[in-house]
């Protein structure tokens, strides 16, 4: 079977958690004899980045071109609103992209089209595909299709910026472009039912697959004693409830417990002065895969504090995997992985004394989180690339018109 995989980026080119799924899902169709095809971005580096450039990776075939657009996706940060606004509409109608992928599929003639996240990628892709009538599975990862940039904080769901997205019609517009979708794969209930309130996917086959997780090469290390190693991956702003986290620590003993935070720290000064000279505090700034895991399995708790709309980090599963109990907010998806006490704790998302107080309360009962560390793994595994990828090809099989 010949299956195409559309996503806006795809490793080395990484932004989050959806890129490594993607790559995960092209290396376990490709290792079950499936032909594998990528189509993605590449950033602008002269005029011949427009056309359309094949490689091939480890018996996967790939295919990079730069949508022509004001610039590339990966940086829309360094870009102020009107900028990104015209960015959007160009984006949102891209007909460049559209005719690079036309020409690719009717090159590589697929039996089925799995998108992943399509935005720096174009969005009428799904119209394009019910028009040359090819079978078209849609993963979703977040909530770029009712909020263009993927976040809605908790008490900003009916803000300025979500008014902007229903009042211009782009949440219409987005359910009317993936009307056609026969089958929507999702990690999360979360996530669907987000959707389904909005009124997408009214026809299509919902179905949650919970994200593949690679198989770890190392495991947590034990800490009875001492302060409590706690751990944030990802993205280091205030929506990601770092903030929170910060002023949760600086509300117990010093003794309780330690803060080591990895990621690109995007609103430093405001971060760094909550912080302070807190000496438990460490910010390490972005680091390798490698580096991470060793942070992982040298932590007794991964804290996933978000007051966005997440739909399932992928971070909490691979703590998960390495034996490191999670502690994560209530809102989104990530919640659906933790058994309380079992493998990990919820807390109520924006509640600093909450999240204070489990922290004092894990500090003085290591026991506790001895009892979930042990229950990490055994709760994720059935989260393998191998069972992901026979669930996937059973989906795939049962897309029948």
């Amino acid at each position: 079977m010949k299956i195409v995989m559309i996503t806006n980026l795809y490793p080395p080119l990484v932004r989050g958690g959806a890129e490594v799924v993607a790559a995960r899902m092209a290396e376990g169709l490709s290792n079950h004899l499936q032909q594998v095809v990528v189509v993605t971005t590449m950033p602008f580096a002269s005029w011949h980045s427009f056309s359309i450039h094949q490689s091939n990776e480890s018996g996967i075939t790939i295919y990079r071109f730069f949508p022509l657009n004001v610039f590339y996706y990966l940086n829309i940060a360094r870009y102020g609103y009107g900028t990104r606004f015209l960015w959007r509409i160009l984006d949102i109608f891209n007909l460049h992209s559209l005719v690079q992928v036309a020409r690719i599929l009717n090159r590589e003639k697929p039996d089925v089209v799995i998108t992943h996240n399509l935005t720096g990628m174009g969005m009428l892709h799904p119209i394009l595909l019910a028009c040359m009538r090819i079978r078209h599975i849609h993963l979703v990862h977040d909530v770029q299709l009712v909020a263009p940039s993927g976040v809605i904080m908790l008490g900003k769901e009916f803000g300025a910026s979500q008014g902007v997205y229903a009042y211009t019609g782009y949440v219409w517009l987005m359910r009317f472009i993936f009307s056609k979708v026969r089958t929507v794969i999702s990690p999360s209930q979360f996530l669907l039912t987000f959707y389904t309130r909005y009124g997408f996917f009214r026809s299509a086959k919902k179905i949650i697959l919970q994200n593949p997780i690679a198989q770890p090469r190392r495991f947590r290390i034990p800490n009875r004693t001492g302060h409590l190693r706690l751990l944030y991956v990802g993205s280091v702003s205030r929506a990601k409830g770092v903030a929170l986290l910060l002023n949760a620590l600086r509300a117990i003993p010093h003794a309780a417990a330690v803060l080591n935070i990895v990621g690109t720290v995007v609103q430093s000064q405001e971060l760094r002065t909550i912080a302070g000279d807190d000496r438990r505090i460490t910010f390490h700034g972005w680091v390798g895969s490698s580096a991470v895991e060793q942070m992982l399995v040298e932590s007794d708790i991964l804290v996933v504090p978000s007051i966005l709309y997440d739909n399932s980090p992928t971070v909490v599963y691979e703590a998960l995997s390495h034996g490191v109990p999670v502690l994560v907010s209530d809102l989104g998806g990530a919640q659906e992985a933790v058994q309380q006490d079992v493998n990990g704790w919820v807390f109520p998302a924006g509640d600093q004394a909450a999240l204070s107080k489990i922290i004092l309360d894990l500090s003085q009962d290591r026991h506790r989180v001895e009892r979930a560390a042990c229950g990490s793994i055994p709760s994720i595994a059935a989260c393998t690339v191998e069972r992901y990828t026979g669930q996937l090809l059973t989906v795939i099989q049962n897309d029948t018109p």
